[in-house]
């Protein structure tokens, strides 16, 4: 956040128009989706609410179920038990071709919507 918010205010002092952030609870926030470990092909489909945004973005800003203070951990009705943390030791990763099978599956999926 800190690192964004520096970025921020170099483009406001070159004249660009900059909203500020918000915090998005866990709990609705989409882009939290696959951090949760609970995330299916069905979950970032087009359509999705992962492709259109939550639907809370669609109400006027004040009532965005957002706010200005950012939580620097993470709340405990938001924890899952799948929940994906940014320590990877111990965490067997996938193969290529195994993510490379996936990327193709998804695909087809796509191309099967169209």
């Amino acid at each position: 956040v800190a690192e964004i918010q520096d970025h921020m205010a170099d483009w406001a002092g070159q004249g660009i128009a900059v909203e500020p952030l918000h915090y998005w609870p866990g709990i609705d926030n989409i882009a939290d989706l696959v951090t949760k470990g609970e995330a299916t092909v069905r979950d970032i489909e087009a359509g999705s609410a992962w492709q259109q945004g939550p639907d809370a973005l669609r109400l006027e800003q004040d009532q965005w179920p957002a706010s200005r203070d950012f939580i620097m951990a993470i709340p405990v009705e938001e924890q899952s038990p799948n929940y994906a943390t940014h320590t990877t030791s111990g965490v067997r990763l996938p193969s290529i071709s195994a993510m490379v099978a996936t990327i193709r599956r998804l695909l087809l999926h796509s191309e099967l919507k169209k």
